[in-house]
């Protein structure tokens, strides 16, 4: 292995890797794991809408906390939808009885 090649391997491990092993993540790795930009997150943290923590005018968020914040909005599916409309006119239909 090249040195170049070493160089780029621990470019991808520090900045695409890293990110996803950490627990306290700097604004750039919440980036990364978020997929949001930068200037996206900084807003976000200034409307109180994403989970972050502040310590000496630096921003630090969790990663699991940013996880949980990813997957709070889910979208439901047809199936999911229609299973939902079946189970309400079944409970309707035995509440009518």
């Amino acid at each position: 292995m090249t040195d170049l090649e070493k160089q780029e391997l621990r470019s991808i491990i520090r900045e695409e890797i890293l990110p996803f092993s950490k627990k306290a993540l700097t604004l750039k790795e919440a980036s990364i794991v978020t997929s949001l930009t930068e200037r996206t997150i900084y807003k976000k943290t200034s409307l109180g809408e994403i989970p972050h923590y502040k310590q000496s005018g630096k921003l630090f968020f969790d990663r699991l906390e940013l996880e949980s914040w990813l997957l709070e909005n889910r979208g439901f599916s047809k199936e999911d939808i229609s299973r939902a409309a079946a189970t309400y006119n079944m409970n309707v239909q035995l509440n009518n009885r």
